[in-house]
């Protein structure tokens, strides 16, 4: 996986970098938490606190565009993010997807 970050900007108010990256892959398209533990990496983060916000795949070629958030604290992340994105992710939302099922499956 080639991972070039570009256009980083350092949002002091809501206490995050935000960041435009390019993902060139082999194989089959990597999944979200394995795009989130490489730009963590990339970005010298925490996974817990890199969020993406935006991924689309370029159609008819291994590559993909992006957007992530990186905080300094998951508290701060937690009072701005949507909820629906920290679910996604289980990063500190009220529920998750499989507790949902469970509750699904006894009712």
């Amino acid at each position: 996986m080639n991972i070039k970050l570009d256009a980083p900007f350092e949002n002091k108010l809501l206490g995050r970098r935000e960041i435009r990256f390019i993902v060139e892959y082999d194989g089959p398209t990597p999944k979200r938490t394995e795009l989130i533990t490489e730009l963590a990496k990339e970005v010298h983060a925490k996974p817990e606190l890199v969020v993406l916000r935006d991924v689309k795949n370029v159609y008819g070629k291994r590559v993909i565009h992006g957007y992530i958030h990186v905080y300094d604290d998951a508290t701060k992340m937690k009072e701005i993010e949507p909820e629906y994105i920290l679910k996604r992710y289980s990063l500190g939302g009220e529920s998750s997807g499989e507790e949902e099922k469970e509750g699904k499956k006894e009712g």
